[in-house]
């Protein structure tokens, strides 16, 4: 949110008046554990559209944003060996820094993607919102590389073209399309395999379990993490359908979506993350297979448990193990 204001900022929106029009508190932007709900920054994004008249709002904020602006994953990315590690942290840990985004950074035969898709609760798509993070991604490459002619092979938005887009083109430096099926970048795979400068893994790990941590904070009490308890139980008797889930919160399947819904997820982001998390725990015991620990997350096989945690980190749970130890 500091990113976005000084963004707004920089386009001329009087954000003091912009937010007490929202009823935001601009004194919450250094509360380092206040979060803007989805609702009120969506809001924000489409009353800073109109008023400002700039297709380039969403790029100006990236331009502001630097790891410390994403607390400990952030400063995780920073410590991590390349640029994959760093990208595959801000992806495992996106709901920290933003309730409604889903992130996924996939390998390709020749590529890396990075697609975006960010549920607004059926209000409008706010475009600067989906060019805060495409842009902000390559700008935190580029930061955390100390080399600003990094760029992606090509960028594709899924909302319409603005009337100049001069700005996107330069910023990216790569082809930039609009009115795509998805929101995403691809990158070569040499650059997401560069090394970090200041890369320290081990500083990384513990800043890792710390995120981990504040994840957890902020999930207690919240319905989500009622059903995140309820999987962790049946994860080792197979892999839980919706149904099962909502039969032990004693609801049925469509109050179970909604109310998740209500919180900005979904129950297979809520299975995906709690599962990656539990890997990594799992792979740091050497007492525990890899068999044991595809059947203890729900896995039908080790080759399915594989291909996940291939799209978790890009590597495979022997290669991790084996790194970590």
């Amino acid at each position: 949110m500091q990113a976005i204001v000084r963004g707004l900022e920089d386009s001329g929106v009087d954000t003091q008046s912009l937010f007490r029009e929202l009823g935001m508190e601009v004194e919450h932007l250094n509360g380092l554990d206040y979060r803007f709900d989805q609702e009120q920054v969506t809001r924000l994004w489409l009353r800073a559209e109109e008023l400002s008249g700039d297709p380039n709002l969403g790029l100006k904020a990236a331009m502001h944003l630097r790891p410390q602006n994403l607390h400990a994953v952030g400063y995780a990315m920073s410590c991590s060996a390349t640029v994959r590690d760093a990208w595959q942290r801000f992806v495992r840990f996106r709901h920290l820094l933003a309730d409604s985004a889903t992130l996924d950074l996939v390998e390709e035969a020749d590529c890396y993607r990075l697609t975006l898709s960010i549920e607004t609760l059926g209000l409008p798509a706010a475009a600067s919102a989906y060019d805060l993070s495409m842009a902000g991604a390559v700008n935190l490459a580029r930061w955390i590389l100390d080399d600003n002619t990094v760029a992606p092979l090509s960028v594709g938005f899924s909302h319409a073209a603005p009337g100049d887009d001069s700005m996107f083109r330069e910023f990216f430096a790569c082809p930039v399309r609009f009115d795509q099926p998805q929101t995403e970048m691809r990158f070569t795979k040499s650059l997401l395999e560069r090394s970090v400068p200041t890369a320290n893994e081990e500083l990384a790990s513990v800043l890792d379990d710390l995120s981990a941590k504040y994840l957890g904070k902020r999930m207690e009490g919240s319905f989500a993490q009622q059903v995140r308890d309820c999987l962790i139980t049946l994860l080792p008797k197979g892999e839980p359908s919706k149904a099962a889930v909502a039969e032990a919160l004693q609801l049925n399947q469509r109050t179970l979506l909604r109310r998740l819904q209500s919180e900005n997820t979904t129950y297979q982001a809520i299975l995906d993350q709690l599962r990656e998390e539990m890997a990594y725990g799992y792979l740091k015991r050497q007492d525990i297979s890899l068999e044991e620990a595809a059947y203890l997350l729900g896995f039908s096989d080790v080759s399915t448990f594989s291909r996940a945690f291939r799209r978790w980190t890009g590597k495979s749970p022997g290669q991790w193990r084996s790194l970590s130890s």
